[in-house]
């Protein structure tokens, strides 16, 4: 018979009802879930109580799960204490941008549950973590154009230029993020920055 002691705590981080009321059915083997329904309820919940496993929903209203995520590592690595994001929008980018900010695996909505309690399963017993896809780097770019030229700034590596040309501003931009990373520099998440991003 298990104990209380050997019980595992998981932290869901998701607004929706419907999607709380499926997981914590199909966890209830698993472990013991508890939800946070707002990036507000998460920081509170991970400040007074201790957990096994984070799953999280990319966005909430009040802000991208994300930031959370970001924070936590600052604490505790992810093999101590792994995080799994899911989102309906989880495509190659947002996939680069969760695993280098902290999350061990990614899903995309709507969730094939079987596999989600496979992953979790083995997080909870030996948790890994999901490498980005060589060659992937998410690279935040703001742009625009004031007097007839075009400018560019890249807040990973402080980047700026301007010219005529946006094609051949972009080309520099990227090279220059290239040589930066051939280098081994670490590119940063870079949060509460709306802006359109890409991979290189």
């Amino acid at each position: 018979m298990e104990t209380q002691a050997s019980v595992k705590r998981i932290l869901y981080i998701e607004d929706s009802l419907t999607s709380q009321w499926l997981l914590k059915k199909q966890f209830k083997l698993i472990g013991e879930v508890v939800v946070a329904a707002s990036l507000v309820e998460a920081r509170a919940v991970l400040k007074a109580q201790t957990f096994d496993l984070i799953i999280a929903d990319w966005s909430l209203p009040d802000g991208e799960t994300l930031e959370v995520v970001h924070e936590l590592r600052q604490k505790q690595d992810a093999l101590h204490l792994p995080v799994i994001m899911v989102s309906a929008s989880m495509d190659s980018l947002l996939t680069v941008m969760a695993l280098r900010s902290g999350a061990n695996e990614c899903f995309a909505k709507p969730i094939v549950w079987v596999e989600l309690l496979k992953v979790a399963g083995r997080m909870l017993t030996a948790p890994y973590i999901r490498a980005p896809q060589v060659g992937q780097i998410p690279v935040t770019w703001v742009e625009g154009t004031a007097n007839g030229r075009w400018w560019l700034y890249c807040p990973e590596i402080s980047f700026f230029m301007e010219g005529v040309d946006a094609d051949v501003i972009r080309a520099q931009a990227t090279e220059r993020v290239r040589e930066v990373i051939a280098k081994g520099t670490p590119m940063p998440f870079v949060s509460k920055v709306k802006v359109s991003q890409r991979l290189i």
